[in-house]
């Protein structure tokens, strides 16, 4: 039960940073799509996540090539949150 509530507090933060993030990524000229209103891009985000999911089922019987694509898609996944911060968490300055 307490587990619950704890997922709960993680997705409302990390919908609340999203939302604090968003202008770091408009700068950054990142976005899902080159026309954001035309519809066919639901369609196309909708067919995607079907087909990662039919993937997923399908890999499900190979736990070690599932656990490998899953690293890998985590590891995407931080790389595109950090990289509109890539200038401000940089070690070497830009000159």
């Amino acid at each position: 039960m307490k587990a619950k509530y704890v997922i709960l507090v993680i997705y409302f933060i990390a919908a609340i940073a999203a939302i604090a993030v968003t202008p770091e990524y408009k700068a950054a000229g990142m976005q899902a799509f080159e026309n954001p209103e035309d519809v066919s891009n639901s369609i196309l985000y909708f067919s995607a996540i079907l087909a990662f999911t039919a993937v997923i089922l399908i890999l499900s019987r190979f736990k070690s090539v599932l656990k490998l694509i899953m690293y890998v898609l985590i590891f995407v996944s931080i790389y595109y949150v950090f990289y509109p911060f890539a200038g401000v968490f940089s070690a070497i300055p830009a000159v």
